[in-house]
């Protein structure tokens, strides 16, 4: 089995494309049936009286030629927008897992966007965002190591009440263990 590359893959969104390419549809649709009953109708105004299913007989007639043209399109028009609808779409699915990898602790790749895509400025406000993460993260990793000593055994030792103190304040789980000790749990 061949493995896809990702730069070549259009279709990265199918939610935000998908509903593109019906709205590119849905437009060629309302077009061709919108020219349709004009030219009906001109016909209907201009021509002589007569039953108004053989204005679409002639109506094939003369202008089949021109509506295959623009069924023939309609593929273009789809891989038109796919394409360009990737230039947007591609970097929020890279932004999207960039982000769920940092809400996992994970640090993320610095993030780049290809030449043509949107939101250059964007990837780079990102990529400072994430690399003060990492380094506020540093720092408070510092600051636990630092300040990991018991608080009780961090006050001096004429003041043992005060390390207690502290130590049930700024530590709930010693305050329960204390508790659990103290009512005989």
């Amino acid at each position: 089995m061949t493995q896809i590359n990702r730069k070549q893959l259009l279709l990265v969104d199918l939610q935000v494309q998908g509903g593109l390419i019906l709205r590119v549809i849905g437009y060629w649709a309302a077009m061709l049936i919108t020219v349709t009953t004009f030219l009906i109708t001109w016909r209907m105004l201009t021509g002589p009286a007569r039953p108004f299913w053989t204005h679409f007989d002639d109506l094939w007639f003369q202008y089949k030629l021109p509506f295959l043209g623009v069924t023939l399109i309609l593929p273009l028009l789809i891989y038109d927008a796919l394409r360009y609808s990737n230039r947007f779409a591609g970097p929020v699915m890279r932004f999207r897992r960039a982000m769920r990898e940092l809400a996992h602790g994970i640090k993320p790749a610095n993030l780049q966007l290809r030449g043509g895509d949107f939101w250059l400025e964007l990837a780079d406000e990102f990529n400072a965002v994430a690399l003060r993460m990492e380094t506020l993260n540093r720092q408070l990793e510092t600051y636990r190591q630092r300040y990991e000593t018991p608080l009780e055994t961090a006050v001096p030792e004429d003041q043992p009440a005060t390390g207690k103190l502290l130590a049930r304040i700024y530590n709930p789980e010693y305050a329960a263990a204390e508790d659990t000790a103290a009512f005989g749990g």
